[in-house]
């Protein structure tokens, strides 16, 4: 008999046994819980939040038209005021619009279009926004709000999941 039989080896006692594969599966068996709880209330709330459409803008603040001569702000403070967050424009064929707040009347009320072409911007003041306003952005206290186009909107709002996306906010005039 030169190979050794299972009879022959003296039996190990229990408390040399680790107890270390028994925790591993402990470990398993809960982590396989957690996701499949996780998987079913995700579930849950896809079918009971319904996915919400963008609005195509917010309520566009009073147009410039409606505020006096004497109560505008200059193109020198709006270009002042674009200057500090000129990183925030969303640019499409070097064109972007903004909402600057007028501390005169207190509200978001001067639109603009800013138009760069080099190291140069041109600001013209218009009536109405074209574009919807980017409201996930806004910081309170914010002197300014910037637009986007409408494909780069549905772009950003399709990368964050539908029970995530944040309520369009109105804006009053």
């Amino acid at each position: 008999m030169s190979a050794i039989d299972d009879d022959d080896l003296p039996p190990v006692p229990k408390e040399k046994l680790s107890k270390a594969p028994s925790w591993i599966m402990v470990g398993f068996v809960v982590g396989c819980l957690f996701a499949y709880v996780a998987d079913r209330e995700m579930e849950k709330r896809r079918d009971k939040t319904p996915v919400p459409m963008p609005a195509a803008a917010p309520v566009a603040p009073a147009p410039p038209a409606e505020i006096p001569p004497s109560l505008r702000l200059s193109q020198n403070e709006i270009e002042a005021i674009f200057a500090q967050g000129e990183e925030g424009a969303v640019w499409a064929n070097d064109i972007t619009e903004i909402v600057v707040f007028n501390t005169r009347t207190g509200k978001f009320s001067d639109l603009v279009e800013v138009m760069r072409s080099g190291p140069y911007y041109y600001y013209r003041s218009i009536t109405r926004l074209t574009r919807p306003l980017i409201t996930a952005k806004a910081e309170p206290g914010a002197l300014i709000l910037f637009t986007e186009t409408d494909a780069l909107r549905e772009k950003r709002l399709e990368s964050i999941p539908s029970f995530l996306r944040p309520a369009l906010p109105k804006l009053t005039p």
